[in-house]
């Protein structure tokens, strides 16, 4: 059996009209159950294989999609379109494109009329359509976009017509712009908050520097901590750092990879931003102290880091142990204002600083509320 009704001579082919009409929610169920038999298009088993394909795409598609074809001009539809234009159930598949249209036909068949003519797309922008919403008839502003269908033979058969609807992608710019003036809010209040954090440890380190090259070295190293704890903050979104990995970054350029001078123990649980700047500041200066005078600065030497959530606060412990006898440092450096008061100012905690004879112990306590819910 052949048929010429979908616009070529065509053999049944072995695609069928189930295959064409998979999926394609209210709009591909009607598809499937509607009896072709006697329509302008025949049986689908029939239908070119250009109109299949469409179909499928079609169907398939979340952008608001019709196409008529032939010279009945039958439209199929999907379901973004018969939202978007409020279509009533009843309007069965394969409905003429004058009636599928009503009212909008006058302004829609000369553009496609055009498009069969020419075989160039057309765009049609910023055009007030009559539509249907919630069963009541009403205006709305759209772009519609039309492309030429050929048959099996090449020759112009169909058109397609995407929609787009102009209030929807105004509120999707919206949203766009807000997103970026929050990014860029955001920024700003990072930019400011590292600058400070920057200018402290450059005027600090300035104080207890001995020369310009001591001030460079020191200057640098410390900036380097800084730039470990952004690292890891930007591989997560700027949402937080777990604590091990923190520790773990901060310690990677004093211990090194496989020798067994570092520990770390605790839960799970990740700082926030602000938490984790202050933190690994604290942390390289801890490291720093530890490789020149401490625990590090030995073969033998050992550093035990570990935390734990008490009674809603966070603890962060720094011990030594293996190291040679501690004393007191007689010039209070950058370094001593990190342990004593910028992480525990800036996380509104406490700091327990001691220099115990057989190794330096630090233990930071602040608010359970620098840590990031959910992890």
């Amino acid at each position: 059996m052949t048929s010429e009704r979908a616009g070529t001579l065509c053999r049944p082919n072995s695609i069928g009209s189930k295959a064409a009409f998979l999926g394609g929610g209210v709009a591909g169920e009607r598809l499937r159950q509607h009896d072709w038999s006697s329509g302008p298009l025949g049986p689908p088993a029939h239908w070119p294989h250009t109109l299949q394909s469409m179909t499928r795409i079609l169907l398939g598609s979340h952008q608001p999609m019709v196409m008529w074809w032939g010279k009945e001009q039958a439209c199929l539809w999907n379901d973004a379109c018969a939202a978007l234009l409020g279509l009533a159930p009843p309007l069965p598949p394969g409905t003429p494109a004058a009636r599928f249209w009503g009212q909008n036909w006058d302004r829609v068949a000369p553009l496609a009329q055009e498009v069969l003519a020419t075989g160039e797309p057309v765009t049609d922008r910023h055009r007030l359509m009559s539509i249907e919403a919630e069963g009541h008839p009403a205006s709305r502003f759209l772009t519609l976009s039309y492309s030429m269908l050929t048959n099996d033979d090449l020759l112009p058969f169909g058109i397609l017509c995407t929609i787009t609807d102009e209030a929807e992608v105004a509120a999707e710019q919206r949203r766009q712009d807000e997103r970026m003036h929050f990014i860029m809010r955001e920024l700003a209040h990072r930019s400011k908050n590292l600058l400070a954090i920057i200018l402290s440890m450059a005027g600090q380190t300035a104080r207890s520097a001995t020369s310009v090259p001591d001030f460079t070295t020191r200057f640098t190293q410390r900036l380097q901590g800084l730039s470990h704890s952004h690292d890891l903050l930007l591989q997560r979104d700027w949402r937080g750092v777990t604590m091990r990995e923190l520790a773990e970054r901060q310690l990677q350029n004093f211990v090194a990879e496989g020798v067994n001078r570092a520990s770390y123990s605790g839960p799970d649980v990740m700082v926030d931003p602000k938490a984790a700047q202050n933190i690994g500041l604290a942390l390289h200066e801890l490291a720093t102290n530890a490789s020149k005078h401490g625990a590090l600065s030995t073969p033998d030497g050992r550093v035990t880091i570990s935390w734990a959530l008490t009674d809603g606060r966070f603890q962060l412990g720094w011990n030594e142990s293996g190291g040679p006898p501690v004393n007191p440092p007689e010039v209070r450096g950058f370094g001593q204002v990190v342990l004593e008061r910028l992480a525990s100012d800036a996380l509104e905690g406490e700091v327990k600083l001691d220099y115990a004879p057989d190794g330096l112990n630090w233990l930071l306590d602040i608010p359970r509320s620098y840590l990031v819910d959910g992890h």
